[in-house]
């Protein structure tokens, strides 16, 4: 059994700070000490108790980059010393759906379960939230929930890219298919409406529009990289000033806030030709779709971008080569960065909406 410092919720409400005990990784698993995690929305909401289902005590964290320091039996493609980031989306490389080449629904991310684990804390059982369970310096991940990143990428660069930022670029890339000169817009100035900017300029997408109902948010899509910014007034309709200004409708937008409400507007922003919108918030409610059929005449669509559409064991290889040759950015990203001992402090700083992105060390 190995010692490990851990971010622990014994309830709902302020985590503790502790030492919890992990054992060896099984066949296919892989041991893992993480360098950076991440607060990531789903996290804070588990830790105000606005997530049912999770069993206490619990380490939460699925956003993070670590490297590997053992590894089970039959593991083949990572070894010790690998730099690696968990991913949302398992690639087993054996169904039908990873063997197809199309989409990224894996097979094995149906059977994922947190029931078992490799934690114990005095003695007893503590569960990993969300299966990585990044809040803990060493941890336990499946080999095919982890993907290998390029030599030479700095843990600031990588550790948002098996979350927030691959999901974003993977939207653009993997999902919407841009093209040269495309114009876009971007619901929510967010880290991951800030990602989705960022693989835009790769694709050379033309015009970029950034909306957000928080000035500060906008500037920072601005200095992202956005073209155009437009402040939301919820007495206006959007999409009647973005048809004004996008010559009849963007050729994608992407739905980065998961608003209901103005779902419909989102999708009347597109060119009603061939409009595309993309769900990129992993999070979104039911009711979204809940649309007037006319918004779907013609020829529109909409698209969801679970995992950002990406292959994580094989396509955020290609993309962490990108940020070592300066296209991609993702540090760009963390605006704060603490210890371990003051993530309840990191989780304020989300919940209250400070900067972009946090990350919490374990040095």
């Amino acid at each position: 059994m190995l010692t490990s410092r851990a971010a622990v919720a014994l309830e709902p409400g302020p985590l503790t700070v502790t030492s919890v005990s992990v054992s060896p990784p099984g066949p296919g698993e892989v041991l893992v000490r993480m360098l950076l995690t991440t607060i990531d929305m789903a996290s804070l909401l588990a830790s105000q108790g606005k997530l049912p289902g999770l069993t206490f005590p619990t380490i939460l964290g699925k956003e993070g980059v670590g490297v590997v320091v053992d590894v089970g039996p039959d593991v083949e493609s990572l070894f010790i010393g690998d730099m690696v980031v968990p991913i949302s989306m398992p690639e087993c490389g054996q169904c039908p759906v990873c063997l197809s080449g199309r989409g990224n629904l894996c097979h094995q991310h149906a059977t994922q379960s947190e029931t078992s684990t490799h934690f114990t804390l005095n003695e007893q059982p503590c569960f990993p939230g969300f299966g990585p369970a990044t809040f803990s310096e060493y941890t336990v991940i499946r080999e095919s929930a982890l993907a290998r990143l390029p030599k030479g990428l700095s843990p600031e660069d990588a550790c948002f890219l098996g979350g927030v930022f691959g999901l974003g670029v993977g939207a653009v890339l993997a999902v919407a298919r841009l093209s040269k000169g495309d114009s876009i817009a971007v619901f929510g100035a967010n880290a991951l409406g800030l990602s989705v900017i960022q693989g835009a300029i790769l694709a050379q997408a033309g015009d970029i529009f950034a909306i957000d109902t928080d000035p500060n948010r906008l500037e920072q899509a601005q200095a992202m990289g956005a073209t155009h910014t437009l402040l939301l007034d919820p007495t206006e309709s959007i999409a009647t000033t973005l048809l004004e200004h996008s010559q009849g409708g963007v050729s994608v937008a992407f739905e980065c806030w998961a608003k209901p409400e103005q779902f419909a507007e989102v999708v009347s922003s597109t060119n009603p030709a061939w409009g595309m919108t993309v769900l990129v918030h992993p999070r979104l409610p039911k009711e979204i779709v809940q649309l007037p059929l006319n918004l779907l005449y013609g020829g529109r669509s909409i698209k969801g971008a679970q995992a950002g559409g990406i292959k994580g064991r094989t396509q955020l290889y290609q993309y962490g080569a990108l940020i070592l040759a300066g296209q991609l950015h993702p540090k760009s990203l963390m605006t704060h960065r603490l210890p371990l001992a003051q993530i309840n402090t990191a989780l304020a700083l989300a919940e209250a909406r400070e900067g972009i992105r946090i990350a919490v060390d374990f040095t």
